[in-house]
């Protein structure tokens, strides 16, 4: 396809980039790897901080239906600033996520 590449568009819109590649991708490959579902949009979560939402998340086929997955996204051509938010926001609700998850646990 070469430079009508649609993943190499550095003008796509970052909801319609994710949306349309991205998201579909994540999600078949967590469920035939893992069986997780996988859910895309704004997702949110009582354990996000903050009540922040994420782009997309994964949630194991249990009944407890814990999150395991959590994805933030970004047009290819994101700046430094905005790639660095997201990573900090990744690791303070998967910290808190995973803190969640076995506290839950060990009072079962």
């Amino acid at each position: 396809m070469g430079p009508a590449n649609p993943l190499q568009d550095l003008t796509s819109i970052e909801k319609t980039h994710l949306n349309a590649f991205i998201h579909p991708y994540l999600e078949a490959a967590l469920w035939h790897i893992a069986t997780i579902n996988y859910m895309a949009g704004e997702i949110p979560s009582r354990n996000h901080v903050n009540r922040e939402c994420s782009d997309g998340a994964g949630f194991m086929t249990t009944a407890d239906k814990f999150e395991l997955i959590y994805v933030e996204g970004a047009r290819l051509d994101a700046k430094a600033d905005k790639e660095i938010a997201d990573a900090k926001k990744i690791g303070r609700n998967l910290r808190k996520m995973y803190v969640h998850i076995v506290k839950e646990h060990v009072h079962a």
